[in-house]
């Protein structure tokens, strides 16, 4: 038969125990005692049933439903602790840690002890491969961690790694590992490293991308260094790479140095994270040749392309009749270049007091390595000068006899009808 009753006591190792215990008999002999109550767990009381037989060496195992350790963080499931004999107690749980762990299957299993520093070992269950960044193709194949309790505070580390994943299309990684620390006091945070290949670059990334307070997705950078590299011509030194994961998508940002018709200046620019890629890098204050500065110039390279297309700004000459041009064409750097030029949108010239220009056409060249500017402007009833010229037609140059000294021309034509 069996006798039932209230129980209380302290378990080696598991800790406070209250409940229910039901002792069977058989034979007149002592077999097994059943048992239900509450368990002294992670931050409070744990639900357990089980059993303890009396056989040599005895055997107690409790099992449980679920444990919160750290609300919406860290909870074990399907919970077995066992103790044998005088043995130290372990653990066997299935885990699930809030947004990073979503769609993973994990374990954890190891010594057991209620006091004191823990470290389980947790593992990945199934085949399933692990996507800590929702809605990107970022995948890690392995898997693995601990989960521990320092000082009696709770955290789980996880560990993933892959031979090759992506961020996107244009964006590939190679040798990647990433660790996760999820925590009360840490949240959940993701320290991400690898080889990245983002479009022309190959660069050493590593960043954290962590959850916001209010929850939601990943969001973070990474970052690293490409010593040099040339593209399309322009050698780049000291280039940053910084790899944005953010809500709306992927962002690739640039800096550093580039020699761009000799003279080292610094950039920043743009990687787009599609493919075919395109790179764009943007400059200011290039002197091309006395009195002729582009104050504004952006290159962009296409995948598999070889020249820049540009637009830009430059200024010809000083103070109040400095000519401001718009920039436009595509850019090599070996060969002529050719590059339209227009008066900027919202800008006059004034060559001659009197009179101005609100129009011009004309090209910013390099031929054999000598830069040139020529443009030429129509004012029709300029109202200053009305009573001398109807129309006038002026004709401008600057330009470089050999590389690195100017010469300004006389206007080539000036005419007037009355």
């Amino acid at each position: 038969g069996c006798l039932a009753g209230a129980a209380s006591g302290t378990i080696a190792g598991l800790g406070a125990l209250t409940g229910t215990a039901s002792a069977c008999f058989s034979n007149g002999a002592l077999t097994i005692v059943t048992l239900s109550g509450s368990l002294a767990f992670g931050t409070g009381q744990v639900a357990v049933t089980g059993s303890l037989t009396l056989a040599s060496p005895s055997v107690l195992t409790l099992t449980a439903t679920t444990a919160s350790l750290v609300p919406a963080l860290i909870t074990l499931n399907n919970l077995t602790f066992t103790k044998v004999g005088n043995a130290s107690a372990s653990l066997t749980a299935t885990l699930t840690v809030g947004a990073l762990g979503s769609g993973l299957s994990l374990s954890v299993a190891g010594t057991y002890n209620s006091t004191g520093d823990l470290s389980l070992a947790i593992a990945k269950v199934g085949v399933a491969k692990w996507q800590p960044l929702a809605g990107f193709p970022f995948a890690l194949d392995t898997l693995t961690g601990t989960l521990k309790r320092p000082a009696g505070l709770w955290a789980a580390t996880l560990t993933g790694a892959a031979t090759a994943t992506s961020l996107s299309t244009a964006v590939t990684l190679t040798s990647v590992t990433a660790t996760t620390t999820i925590s009360a006091s840490a949240g959940s945070s993701l320290t991400v490293t690898g080889t990245a290949l983002a479009g022309p670059l190959s660069v050493k990334l590593t960043g954290t991308l962590t959850i916001p307070g209010g929850g939601g997705k990943l969001t973070g950078c990474l970052s690293g260094t490409v010593a040099s590299k040339t593209l399309g011509g322009l050698p780049l030194t000291g280039v940053t790479v910084t790899v944005c994961v953010l809500d709306a998508g992927i962002t690739v940002a640039l800096a550093g140095s580039l020699t761009i018709e000799g003279k080292v200046t610094t950039f920043t620019g743009t990687l787009t994270t599609v493919k075919p890629w395109t790179l764009t890098l943007s400059v200011t204050g290039v002197t091309l040749l006395t009195g002729v500065v582009v104050d504004e110039l952006t290159l962009s390279l296409v995948e598999a392309g070889t020249t820049y297309t540009v637009a830009g700004k430059a200024t010809v000459g000083s103070g109040g009749s400095a000519l401001k041009l718009s920039l436009a064409g595509t850019y090599k750097t070996t060969g002529t270049v050719t590059l339209t030029v227009s008066l900027q949108p919202g800008t006059t010239w004034t060559p001659l007091s009197g009179l101005t220009l609100t129009t011009l056409t004309g090209s910013l060249s390099r031929t054999t390595g000598a830069w040139k500017v020529s443009v030429t402007s129509t004012a029709a009833s300029n109202s200053s000068m009305r009573s001398l010229w109807a129309e006038t037609t002026l004709r401008f140059s600057v330009a470089s006899s050999r590389p690195g000294k100017t010469h300004f021309s006389r206007p080539g034509r000036c005419t007037s009808r009355k």
